[in-house]
């Protein structure tokens, strides 16, 4: 029995598998018209059996749609990104992680989160801004849960204090780094030789101009032969810290318009170290964000609330007519009246772990005295 004889028994056996002989179709292939019908369709077959037509199919964990959107595989990401937020939290919350919390959540936020949510991005087109708007809330919400924060906690200071880089900025990462998959391929293959027929004639939402712009905004620059040229692994150093480049500038130009954290400066893009300290325990580490964030629950940081009211931001339980501020929680709660302690608000900010640690513990302690005299107030009215 020859070679030949063997392969065309298997092809012609590999020609009818999965189709129905008794209503002949085609059980393993589906017929998708992308765009408005046309009576010119032909009836597309697989073998001899028709292939059913639908509207929709999903492949390879996207969905492909008869409208040619990604907007049913975005739905379908959103799903899955709830689940994951579901799941990271339960894990945060079940599991005693003492002071690796923080480290840990970034671990499943950059593993569990992200990869359930944005695996294919880098393929997707054609996109819009809005596409990814349901999926950046997401990310956020999974970091404010993480940090014991409220939605109106600016959104660039949940990434500038622990270091990570928006969905949207980690997408065209991914793009750029497929773009060298693509280049590097044999030129015969179709997808290079379809990236090839993009590039050489243009229209707006291609694939070819979506990771051009995203080069141009990661100031890359490198044409496509200089990137063919390089190994995968150096081209992937060079656009992981272009990108966070590209993210630090961005979110600081959008800090830049906030009175929130106005104080605060960051020179690259990583996790603030007292997230991080062994000194600092997890408790104290999520309030020196809301310290630094001025989010902590004190009347001058929610002014809007107050209608800028002088009187009405004086601070309810001290008689000194001062206002309801982070600085004044110290005084306000006797520590700095009764216990003598020369107590420096500016070294909450310090770079010091040792300074820190004596700060924020001492805030500590009188913020939670703040807050039961609050409560004890309410039961008294």
């Amino acid at each position: 029995m020859t070679n030949s004889f063997i392969n065309s028994k298997v092809d012609q056996k590999n020609l009818t598998f999965g189709i129905d002989k008794e209503k002949g179709i085609a059980k393993k292939c589906r017929h998708i018209h992308v765009g408005s019908a046309n009576q010119f369709c032909p009836n597309l077959k697989a073998d001899y059996a028709s292939m059913p037509k639908v509207s929709e199919e999903k492949y390879l964990g996207d969905i492909v749609s008869c409208d040619g959107t990604i907007s049913k595989t975005i739905k379908l990401r959103e799903s899955k990104g709830t689940g994951a937020i579901s799941q990271i939290m339960n894990i945060l919350k079940l599991v005693s992680l003492g002071q690796h919390y923080v480290k840990i959540a970034i671990l499943l936020r950059n593993t569990h989160f992200i990869n359930k949510v944005v695996v294919n991005s880098e393929v997707w087109y054609p996109i819009k801004e809005d596409d990814f708007k349901n999926l950046q809330k997401l990310d956020e919400s999974l970091i404010r849960q993480i940090l014991h924060v409220s939605a109106s906690t600016p959104i660039e200071l949940l990434y500038l204090e622990l270091g990570l880089i928006p969905l949207s900025d980690l997408i065209k990462c991914r793009r750029i780094l497929y773009l060298h998959n693509i280049l590097t391929r044999n030129e015969d293959q179709l997808l290079f030789r379809f990236f090839k027929a993009q590039n050489r004639n243009p229209s707006k939402g291609d694939w070819s101009e979506i990771v051009k712009q995203d080069i141009a905004d990661f100031s890359l620059n490198l044409t496509f032969d200089e990137i063919k040229r390089l190994k995968y692994a150096k081209f992937k150093t060079i656009v992981k810290k272009a990108c966070k480049i590209y993210t630090l500038n961005r979110l600081l130009l959008i800090k830049s318009s906030h009175k929130k954290g106005e104080n605060l400066q960051y020179s690259k893009l990583e996790t603030n170290q007292y997230l991080l300290s062994n000194k600092i325990t997890v408790s104290q580490a999520l309030l020196l964000f809301k310290i630094r964030s001025r989010m902590l629950d004190v009347k001058m940081n929610f002014k809007e609330k107050y209608q800028n009211d002088n009187m009405l931001l004086q601070c309810d339980i001290c008689t000194d007519g001062k206002l309801d501020d982070q600085s004044h929680v110290p005084v306000c709660s006797g520590l700095v009246k009764n216990q003598n302690i020369q107590f420096e608000y500016s070294n909450l900010f310090s770079k010091n772990n040792t300074t820190l640690k004596k700060a924020i513990t001492e805030y500590e302690a009188a913020w939670n005295e703040m807050c039961a005299l609050r409560s004890q107030k309410r039961k008294q009215m």
